[in-house]
């Protein structure tokens, strides 16, 4: 059987065409509309697997409102050359080199890590991340997260599933050309195959939208097509309802779509909840923006929840021109609400 695919950044859904009719699959029996799986990977400390709602409700029950313990990690060394500085009775010094170790803080009591938006990283440098230490490939982690979807579909109509179309923006978030939107194709093809999918095929997002729509047709018409996702905006102009003569007429595409619209939203409406412009100490000096400015990152967000950052904000809080808003973002850190912002249906 060959199905069809649209692994989305925020969402994904799987169907299959019978000649007649789409018929859309139930992938995600937990979520209120099953045809419909958030794009979302819960990965355990003992590297347990969850996808969609499953993931999500899994976070949540673990995290929010549990007991943090931040821990210095060894991550490696770093080597530092310093150049001529000056000399000594009257001769050149000539460059020191160092080499330090460097350590990070983690939350030792974690007990998993939620990836979201993993779609975003294919056109970019982004080569993968370790967890719980293990390292995870990019392409590993979208097969994981394809594979589990190709055996929901198994399991739902008894048949193997061999082939699929899956879908492709115009241009992947953050592509700076053709360059990079192959990259992308390639690392998502082969993602495909690493998880079970023999023949695997691409359409483009807005082109697969307007075939839907053609369906519908008793007669032709040129159509535009607005694909807003979670992490682009594709365009395209089509001639469709006419047998034999389709015509894409042009496609577009720009990496601007819900994820940044999201962000905005926080930046606009949120951060003065949480301290933004507030000021504190004597001089009321201004409240430093990386506290605030975080928020709008949701993956960053947990690099705040540290022992240094949260007695910087009691402090702040005694002097503080809002000091109901630094109690806000202290509740926000150590509750490990912040999902809730971004991760909401």
């Amino acid at each position: 059987m060959r199905i069809g695919l649209d692994f989305g950044t925020t969402n994904s859904g799987a169907a299959v065409f019978d000649g007649q009719q789409v018929h859309v699959f139930p992938l995600d029996p937990s979520s209120h509309d099953p045809t419909v799986i958030r794009s979302t990977m819960y990965v355990t400390r003992d590297h347990g697997i969850l996808i969609g709602r499953e993931a999500i409700d899994t976070y949540y029950r673990q995290n929010v409102g549990r007991p943090s313990k931040m821990v210095r990690q060894y991550v490696g060394e770093v080597e530092i050359t310093m150049g001529d500085v000056g000399s000594v009775k009257g001769y050149p010094v000539a460059p020191t080199t160092f080499v330090r170790d460097v350590y990070v803080l983690v939350d030792e009591l974690t007990p998993g890590r939620l990836l979201h938006s993993l779609k975003s990283g294919l056109a970019t440098s982004y080569e993968g991340t370790t967890i719980f230490g293990q390292y995870y490939p990019l392409d590993e982690l979208i097969a994981v997260y394809l594979r589990q979807i190709r055996e929901r579909v198994e399991k739902e109509t008894g048949q193997a599933v061999e082939g699929v179309v899956l879908g492709r923006p115009v241009n992947f978030v953050d592509s700076d050309g053709e360059k990079d939107n192959q990259r992308a194709v390639d690392r998502l093809r082969h993602a495909a195959q690493q998880a079970g999918f023999q023949d695997v095929t691409f359409e483009l997002e807005p082109v697969a939208a307007a075939y839907h729509y053609e369906l519908t047709l008793d007669r032709s018409q040129n159509i535009v097509v607005f694909d807003l996702g979670g992490g682009t905006l594709d365009i395209t102009v089509m001639r469709v309802g006419e047998p034999g003569k389709r015509q894409v007429f042009a496609t577009g595409g720009v990496g601007i779509a819900g994820d940044t619209f999201d962000r905005r939203v926080i930046n606009g409406l949120l951060l003065d909840h949480f301290g933004r412009g507030s000021t504190w100490g004597e001089d009321a000096a201004p409240f430093p923006s990386q506290y605030t400015d975080g928020l709008v990152d949701w993956q960053a967000i947990p690099e705040l929840n540290n022992p240094e950052a949260l007695q910087f904000l009691e402090l702040v809080q005694v002097t503080s021109s809002h000091p109901k808003q630094i109690q806000a973002l202290k509740s926000l850190l150590i509750n490990n609400y912040t999902a809730n912002v971004k991760l909401c249906d």
